[in-house]
């Protein structure tokens, strides 16, 4: 019995030994085949195992491609870029637009309604001394009164409304007030004049209208024609600076909008291969939105300035020329006025005769249509023809056909209608450079604003593919 157990003692170690010689031999050498230790009990083969391979030396690595990883940030990033210049993009829009349009705001209703507001106070104001000077005399009637009243009512209303429109400041302001503060004085030698031409104290009446047409040529007018100057030279200078500004404006507003809108087309290639397909529509749609506030802006501010060119160029230059025009008639009208009440024949003189002659011929030029400029041609060679005889001042009177008076007020209508006219022209100009400003102000950011949240929703879709 013990050699028995002995003998099956020795058969399971033989055998132990057997399986684990196998197992080792299996492992160092997986393509030879364990033999089994007898053949009664044979181990089963274990699963073979594939080689390790090695690059070859110098052989070309794979292409790397993006980890799945680094895909969100990406596009979290690209979320972020997008708001931040569509944001400035807002910003430049809103602000260049809102100082600019005010800019030519400024330009057009206070430094250019100024310099016109002037001429018409130095006209009323050319036309009250012409009838100062008849109310010096003992003749004067009520109606040359009233002409006079009515005359310095609208040349202090015209600087009243200029004081009120200037943004110059003092340097505008003081002339003007000036100006106003002479008038009483003036007011005041010319009632007395009037009262010693109805005493019949020829020398008191003589001294008193000499020390009112030294206010009115001395004070008066020079103050109205230095805050014309300002005025006319501030149209320019203003002008010539939003002229020049078009350029940094355009640079500031169109160049976040494009960057903008390259950036949204790369982003919407990149997710296209990214992602693997045609179209992100969100992202397209934010891209069309951006370009649409792209173009309206560029349109727009080319639309200012060619308006404001146009506003310049026409209407306010033929309104400065009809102005300077009827000043010059009022001035004539005025001397011929004044010679007649002071007994004086009162014909014109030649040369002063061809100076209003190209005065409105100058001023014909710019009127708004041949008509107009016919009229007021030929308006100017008749009260001409009647200014350059002699008359009296019984017999000169704006009722009467026929008489110089009476053809001023027909030549002064068409200068004023024309007048009228090219105002009307002018303010149109501004508004049709203006038009569409206003909208911009708050469509262009409410635009952008849709825009960079239709794009946060074609990149939050993609994003939602790695939650």
């Amino acid at each position: 019995m013990a050699a028995v157990g002995r003998s099956d003692e020795d058969h399971g170690n033989t055998v132990t030994r057997t399986v684990m010689s196998a197992t080792v031999t299996a492992t160092s050498s997986p393509e030879r085949t364990p033999t089994p230790a007898s053949t009664g009990s044979a181990a089963p083969a274990p699963p073979e195992v594939a080689p390790l391979r090695r690059r070859p030396t110098g052989a070309p690595r794979p292409a790397a491609t993006t980890p799945a990883r680094h895909t969100p940030t990406v596009l979290r990033a690209a979320a972020l870029a997008v708001a931040l210049i569509a944001a400035v993009g807002a910003v430049a829009v809103a602000t260049t637009t809102g100082e600019r349009r005010g800019d030519v705001r400024d330009l057009a209703t206070s430094t250019a309604a100024v310099a016109s507001e002037t001429g018409d106070a130095d006209a009323a104001f050319a036309l009250a001394e012409a009838q100062a000077a008849a109310l010096a005399s003992p003749g004067a009637s009520a109606g040359t009164e009233l002409r006079y009243l009515q005359a310095m009512a609208a040349g202090v209303n015209a600087l009243e409304r200029a004081a009120q429109l200037t943004r110059l400041g003092g340097t505008a302001e003081s002339p003007i007030r000036r100006a106003l503060r002479s008038t009483p004085v003036y007011a005041a030698d010319v009632a007395r004049a009037q009262d010693a031409a109805v005493a019949g104290d020829a020398a008191e009446a003589t001294e008193r209208r000499a020390a009112a047409t030294a206010t009115m040529t001395g004070l008066v007018r020079p103050n109205i024609a230095a805050v014309s100057t300002l005025h006319e030279n501030a149209v320019q200078r203003d002008a010539q600076t939003l002229r020049d500004g078009r350029s940094v404006v355009m640079l500031v507003t169109l160049v976040p909008l494009a960057l903008l809108v390259l950036v949204l087309v790369a982003l919407q290639a990149w997710v296209s291969v990214r992602f693997r397909r045609l179209l992100n529509v969100p992202l397209a749609l934010a891209t069309v939105l951006s370009l649409g506030v792209l173009g309206r802006t560029t349109q727009l501010q080319l639309r200012q300035s060619d308006g404001l060119t146009t506003a310049l160029d026409g209407g306010y230059t033929a309104e400065r020329r009809l102005t300077d025009a009827r000043v010059l008639a009022y001035e004539t009208q005025g001397r011929r006025t004044a010679a007649l009440a002071s007994g004086d024949a009162g014909a014109l003189d030649v040369e002063t005769a061809a100076v209003l002659r190209d005065g409105v011929t100058t001023a014909a030029i710019a009127a708004a249509t041949p008509e107009q400029a016919r009229l007021m041609i030929s308006s100017v060679e008749s009260y001409l023809a009647a200014a350059m005889r002699p008359g009296t001042a019984a017999t000169e009177s704006p009722t009467r056909p026929g008489t110089a008076a009476s053809r001023f007020n027909v030549l002064d209508g068409a200068l004023l209608t024309a007048r009228t006219d090219a105002r009307t022209a002018f303010a149109d100009a501004i508004d049709d450079a203006q038009h569409g400003q206003s909208t911009l102000l708050w469509l262009g950011p409410l635009v952008l604003a849709a825009a960079v949240a239709l794009a946060w929703l074609g990149l939050q879709r993609r994003l939602a593919e790695y939650r």
